[in-house]
Parts: structure tokens; C-alpha cells; sequence
């Protein structure tokens, strides 16, 4: 084995050793006192403002808010947090705060705990039998990723937040995120600003359907006794 000539060391050691000295000559360069609004510093100049990251922009434009803490502020919440599954719930399902509040405690929430799956599933299905909402439908969000030889699922493939409020911009909706959970409402989040980032992973999707409101019908034997009430009345 040859070894590796002396000269060629010494030449790549200097010029290592020169463009090490290049660079602290730049740094000393652009490390020199400037002048701004009369005032004498020395230190780097600030570099000019760059633009905006890509993903930031598209992050603004693709996720609406509407800051709403879901009245729980309004009905006397004021020491509770760690409750954005109650928001979450009476946003969606336009409902108070308070009866959320108490329809998760009866499934098993704690006061400043968070709020588990099989809580909010329980009381969906409690609010249907009160008829405070006519339905929900628990959307499959999750895609199995199928190994390309034996076939069988490796793991799940969940969308992002961004994707789902694009998917779903009509209606209303209780998603769940990575961590957090949220009102979706004709494509703009309700949620109290902490809203998980655009990448974040929905793992549920509850879409909710509201009871109608109830008509009141109104017979034409009570029409015909309300223009005799009238008549009389006329008469007097």
C-alpha cells in the first residue's frame, strides 16, 4: 500500500489553513461598525427581511378560525382547561357549554382533565336520544398501508387537518387531531386558538346533523276560533 506523498498533505493542510483565513477575513469584514438613524453599533448589519416560508403562507390561506371558547367563559367556567372536547362538542352540535360540560362529566370526564374517545362517542349518542341533535356519522379517515409482497397492513395512513377542512367545507363537524380536538363548521375551525398545525394528523371525524326545529301547525278549527274571538272583540 502506497502511502500518501508528504507534499499533498501539507498542500491540503494550507489550503485548509487559507480558507479558514478567507472566512474569518469575510466575518471581520461584515463584523464592522455602521451607522443607523445617528446611531453608531457594531455588529452584524441585519440582514433585509426574506419572505415568508411557503408552507406559512399556505398554512394562513388553507385554515379559517373563528376564536370562540364555546361560552365557557359566559356560563361561569372560568377555572376549567383542558376542555377542548367540551368545546369541541357544543360548537359542533350547538349546544351550551354547560350541557356539554355535563355530558361528558355523566360518561366519566373530570373537571381540568382531557376527555378520552369512548367519552365523546357516548355522548354523541346521548345527545341523539335527547334529541339535541337528529345524528352523527363517524367518518373512516385512516387508509391502510398493505405490505407490496404478503398483503397484510403494516399501519395506518391518517389525513392532515389541512386535507380534511379542504375535503369537508360544507357542514358541521367534531374532528379530532392529534392532541387536541376541534369544531369544524363550513370550512372555518371554532376553537379557542389552540388548534393543532395544518399537518397535524385527524384521527376522527364525527359529522353532525341538527334536529329541526319543531313547526308549530296551527288547525283551521283554531283559525276560525281565533276570528271569533276577534268578533267579539269587534262587538264590544
Amino acid at each position: 500500500m502506497v502511502s500518501q506523498p508528504i507534499a499533498c498533505i501539507g498542500q491540503r493542510r494550507r489550503r485548509k489553513e487559507g480558507h479558514s483565513a478567507q472566512g474569518s477575513q469575510e466575518s471581520q469584514r461584515h463584523r464592522v461598525a455602521y451607522r443607523e438613524d445617528g446611531e453608531l453599533r457594531s455588529q452584524v448589519p441585519p440582514e433585509e427581511p426574506s419572505a415568508v416560508p411557503r408552507c406559512h403562507v399556505r398554512e394562513a390561506v388553507m385554515i379559517k378560525t373563528q376564536i370562540t371558547d364555546g361560552g365557557m367563559a359566559q356560563e361561569g367556567f372560568l377555572n376549567e382547561y383542558n376542555d377542548c372536547a367540551v368545546r369541541a362538542l357544543a360548537l359542533s352540535t350547538g349546544i351550551t357549554y354547560r350541557k356539554a360540560h355535563t355530558f361528558l362529566a355523566v360518561e366519566g370526564r373530570r373537571d381540568r382533565k382531557g376527555t378520552k374517545l369512548p367519552q365523546v362517542k357516548r355522548a354523541l349518542v346521548n345527545l341523539c336520544n335527547d334529541s339535541s341533535i337528529a345524528n352523527y356519522q363517524e367518518i373512516v379517515t385512516s387508509t391502510p398501508i398493505i405490505h407490496a409482497l404478503y398483503g397484510y397492513t403494516i399501519s395506518q395512513k391518517y389525513p392532515t387537518l389541512q386535507d380534511t377542512i379542504r375535503k369537508y367545507n360544507v357542514g358541521r363537524y367534531l374532528i379530532i387531531a392529534t392532541g387536541h380536538a376541534l369544531a369544524l363548521i363550513d370550512g372555518v375551525v371554532h376553537d379557542k386558538g389552540q388548534i393543532s398545525g395544518p399537518r397535524s394528523r385527524v384521527r376522527n371525524i364525527f359529522k353532525i346533523t341538527l334536529a329541526e326545529p319543531e313547526q308549530v301547525i296551527i288547525t283551521q278549527s283554531q283559525v276560525n276560533e281565533l276570528w271569533a274571538r276577534l268578533d267579539k272583540l269587534e262587538g264590544k
